[in-house]
């Protein structure tokens, strides 16, 4: 099997500002030419999405804004109020029992992701599915789909005032 390039998340930060400054220098630069300007590898052969690329992303997306938020009151009580459904859809691979008796609220799947990003308590399978758990063995699971459609609606979110 050929070997892949992976790019290590500093290295892809790297590329992004290179990346950055080709845009800005030779706007019409094709992909292909930039391309073979920062590597050897054949462009069929890169692998720039890593799972530590997608934890930046999570971490990102979701904890860090999160955590700001909680500083706004009055928006962190209104996703108090709503379903998590109405955002995306996941797995429950396991819930305590009194969890279960409530309401699965945007406001609690937030906080759970974030506390699973942020203590490593997440893990990436081959189909690009995400299984977030915690200490006491509560996991849900997301399909990778899903998981963009909850940064996209919470990003939405956070940009209204």
């Amino acid at each position: 099997m050929p070997e892949l390039f992976y790019i290590a998340p500093m290295r892809t930060y790297k590329l992004l500002q290179q990346l950055q400054q080709a845009l800005r220098e030779q706007p019409d630069l094709r992909l292909s030419e930039f391309w073979a300007s920062v590597s050897d590898t054949p462009p069929e052969r890169a692998v720039l999405v890593s799972d530590d690329i997608l934890r930046q992303e999570l971490y990102s997306q979701i904890a860090r804004p999160w955590e700001r938020l909680k500083r706004q009151k009055k928006k962190k009580s209104e996703l108090g109020k709503r379903l998590a459904t109405e955002w995306c859809q996941f797995e429950l691979l396991n819930l305590q029992p009194a969890l279960m008796r409530k309401p699965l609220t945007i406001g609690f799947l937030l906080e759970f992701l974030r506390n699973a990003i942020s203590h490593d308590k997440l893990r990436i399978d081959a189909e690009r599915g995400v299984t977030f758990s915690d200490w006491e063995h509560n996991r849900l699971r997301f399909r990778f789909a899903e998981l963009q459609r909850l940064m996209d609606a919470f990003r939405e979110f956070r940009s209204h005032r």
